[in-house]
């Protein structure tokens, strides 16, 4: 959902001109300074609204938002290095703008979306504050930084269970890095390079 909502955004904020772009760019931008803590007592209480609250749904939902803005920025870096040759002979061969985002730009932003789609699984699997507070009454669906929180206690601190816990927790994210790390240096490159 992340992946799809940004490279939308992204491809829309970086190849067309309307009214307002200016404004609305720098009012996403501002959204990437608001720390959790300002933004979590409105989610918590549109998600406890819609009856979400204490359900996987929840979590889903507020952490593929959560770096929707980071990623919106890093696809619209990476389509403006992307020669606008292309999309021209395409519309040339009668290609719509949809056409030319789904059929030429979202192939050749395999990089980006490697690169953004490991921000946004180490962005969930770190995640401390939003699953604590989204399933405070339901311990089963506490993530694993959650859980291993519950080894520290007032007066004495299980390190043995917390560095085994560590590792535990650093290894799945290891092995996506390491298996998205070509993707994810191109992808960083390309987006760094408008």
């Amino acid at each position: 959902m992340t992946l799809l909502a940004t490279s939308m955004a992204g491809y829309v904020l970086a190849r067309t001109e309307f009214p307002g772009k200016k404004a609305l760019m720098a009012l996403i931008g501002i959204t990437l300074f608001l720390p959790h803590g300002y933004t979590i007592i409105p989610v918590f209480d549109l998600l406890q609204n819609l009856h979400l609250l204490n359900t996987l749904w929840a979590m889903v939902i507020v952490q593929s938002a959560g770096g929707m803005v980071y990623g919106t920025f890093l696809f619209m870096g990476y389509f403006t290095t992307i020669d606008r040759g292309l999309e021209d002979a395409a519309r040339v061969d009668g290609a719509s703008f949809h056409q030319v985002f789904w059929r030429i730009m979202l192939p050749l932003s395999g990089p980006m979306l490697a690169t953004v789609g490991l921000f946004t699984c180490i962005n969930a699997w770190n995640s401390f504050f939003v699953p604590l507070v989204l399933t405070l009454s339901r311990p089963d669906l506490h993530t694993l930084s959650v859980g291993m929180f519950s080894f520290l206690g007032e007066n004495t601190t299980a390190w043995t269970l917390v560095c085994a816990g560590s590792v535990i927790t650093m290894l799945p994210i290891m092995v996506v890095f390491v298996a998205l790390q070509r993707f994810f240096i191109n992808g960083l490159a390309g987006a760094v390079k408008a």
